[in-house]
């Protein structure tokens, strides 16, 4: 609101706004290069290549128009970078529009500095606008930026509430004649405090749906440990190879966590949930 109000102000209170105080022509899109020439002999239409230089723009602001004595070419006056040169009109898109404008301007504005000084005025208007413009679309920015942040933090507030930390998490066997389960396994830490150590404790069973002993250390349970740190709101991932030992397993399950924060607390989570689809942490 506060770009729109500052256009009108400045465009009720200062002639340059009006469309028909400045005139500007596009080059045609096909040319690759442009030259500007800052000096003209307008008796024979000769200029000089030793000062030219290319163009930097598609579109430039004309000023004023010229005739070569010997009708050769036509050129238009040009402005860039607050330097005056002259282009060939051959280089502009629809030179009849261009020419009608300029015919207008020059007859409003018959001297050349009144021209000029309209167009300064009208080109730190428009830096200013865009200055203004860039401004509210960094604030617009900023303030979606906090919006989110506060939207990811009651997110993770819901989640600490529910005791979910475990994001994703997988099992399998790492070939057909491996007897040794692996885990895979991402955590994202709600909690406010940073986490030092994470275990996770597994139960294996076979397919129908019976406990299973671990083969190898001859218990039901098996802990495996993740080690940090995780900060609040991150997310950490775990490889564990050889996890359970048993050719039988149909399914795993996590039967406890038990996570140890920086400041020696510890926090236990039985049968925890899991974070089933990212649109849950959206």
């Amino acid at each position: 609101m506060k770009y729109f109000l500052f256009i009108l102000i400045v465009c009720n209170t200062k002639a340059f706004c009006q469309p028909n105080n400045v005139v500007l022509g596009n080059l045609k899109p096909f040319l690759a290069r442009t030259l500007l020439f800052d000096s003209i002999d307008f008796s024979s239409c000769e200029q000089s290549y030793k000062n030219a230089v290319t163009s930097r723009f598609k579109k430039h602001y004309i000023i004023d128009q010229v005739k070569c004595l010997n009708r050769t070419k036509d050129w238009y006056q040009v402005v860039q970078d607050g330097n005056e040169f002259y282009v060939e009109k051959f280089y502009f898109e629809d030179t009849v529009s261009i020419n009608e404008e300029l015919a207008a301007l020059l007859l409003k504005y018959p001297n050349i500095s009144d021209r000029k000084t309209i167009l300064t005025k009208h080109l730190i208007n428009r830096d200013s606008m865009e200055k203004e413009e860039e401004k509210s679309i960094e604030m617009a920015a900023l303030r979606t930026e906090d919006s989110l942040r506060k939207e990811y933090h009651n997110l993770l507030v819901g989640l600490r509430n529910k005791n979910k930390v475990i994001w994703d998490w997988s099992w399998s066997y790492p070939s057909e004649y491996s007897s040794f389960a692996e885990v895979s396994i991402e955590v994202l830490n709600t909690f406010k405090q940073k986490i030092k150590y994470i275990w996770f404790t597994f139960n294996a069973f076979n397919p129908v749906d019976d406990p299973i002993r671990d083969g190898f250390k001859g218990g039901y349970d098996v802990t495996v440990r993740g080690i940090g740190p995780v900060e609040f709101g991150e997310k950490a991932n775990w490889n564990f190879e050889s996890v359970f030992y048993s050719k039988t397993i149909q399914t795993m399950r996590i039967k406890q966590l038990k996570i140890q924060f920086f400041d020696g607390t510890i926090k236990t989570i039985i049968k925890p949930l899991q974070i089933k689809t990212k649109e849950e942490a959206e």
